[in-house]
């Protein structure tokens, strides 16, 4: 079983590769996803518990926003 640190590297390795291939990303896109990885390794380090869940609500909401403005669009296209 992975530990935290592996899966926050995992996740941060995963946000990466999507900014990677950013041809179809806008810039403020890119910047979120920046955000979200400067979040993640700021979580890495943190050591309080109360200020983990907080750093990583941050991370989360900004990948859910992504992920769901990236959705609508797509759907957008279709109707």
């Amino acid at each position: 079983m992975l530990n935290n640190e592996q899966n926050i590297d995992r996740l941060i390795l995963g946000v990466k590769s999507i900014t990677k291939n950013r041809c179809s990303l806008s810039d403020e896109e890119v910047k979120h996803l920046d955000d979200c990885v400067e979040l993640l390794e700021k979580l890495r380090q943190e050591i309080a518990a109360d200020k983990q869940k907080e750093i990583f609500s941050k991370a989360v909401t900004i990948l859910l926003k992504f992920f769901w403005d990236d959705i609508h669009n797509l759907l957008d296209q279709f109707m």
